[in-house]
């Protein structure tokens, strides 16, 4: 896109800014993360990125119009869901990699949505006003799903079903749950005071919680 369109004082120059979207990502091992390949590079904006356990990269861009998974060397590319009249978010593996779950937003509404992981037969989860999938519970069976409109964690089962209340703490959002699924790890400012806490998922018990130094 260009900007600031100007012209000189003499009116004989023009002069205006261009903007270009896109985006580089850089891929490297965990032991060595100054040792990164040649970026996988895009034109368009990158909104969101996760793994699948085959080592895929799962990324949403185009607006948030297109759901991509990628090679961790980006050789190869495969688009799984392209919604011109969606905005499609925040791609998650799920079920041991079985499936995709994904946030699907039209008509001013953001519902949870499951897909196969080669990007076949959609089926929607939730039915909210304002849910957005947050995470996926390491065996497979829970997508936890963050109601925006009561600031409220719920969960459902990947296969469908209707969802259920988990008692996790308000919080400012990314949360992450561990690799024994026995704890999440999120922000919580329910008092206005933002803490580290580490609660379980499912009675929302707090099991840690850490107070950042003000140094």
């Amino acid at each position: 896109t260009y900007g600031f369109p100007s012209i000189s004082k003499d009116g004989s120059l023009f002069a205006a800014s261009q903007s270009q979207r896109g985006f580089n990502l850089y891929v490297s091992p965990a032991s060595q993360p100054d040792q990164a390949d040649a970026p996988i590079s895009s034109n368009e904006d990158l909104k969101f990125m996760s793994w699948t356990p085959a080592n895929e990269l799962l990324i949403d861009q185009g607006a948030g119009r297109t759901l991509l998974a990628l090679s961790s060397d980006g050789r190869s590319r495969r688009t799984l869901l392209q919604d011109p009249a969606k905005n499609v978010t925040g791609p998650l593996s799920c079920g041991a990699g079985k499936y995709i779950v994904y946030t699907s937003i039209a008509g001013g509404h953001s519902t949870v949505w499951r897909m196969q992981a080669d990007g076949a037969n959609p089926v929607q989860l939730t039915n909210g006003v304002d849910d957005t999938a947050e995470f996926c519970s390491p065996n497979g069976k829970w997508v936890y799903i963050l109601d925006e409109t009561k600031n409220q964690f719920r969960r459902v089962s990947v296969e469908g079903g209707k969802p259920q209340p988990v008692a996790l703490p308000q919080q400012n959002r990314f949360a992450s749950i561990s690799p024994d699924g026995h704890s999440v790890a999120m922000f919580d400012d329910l008092e206005g005071k933002l803490k580290l806490v580490i609660c379980d998922p499912d009675s929302g018990a707090t099991r840690h919680s850490f107070t950042p130094d003000p140094r």
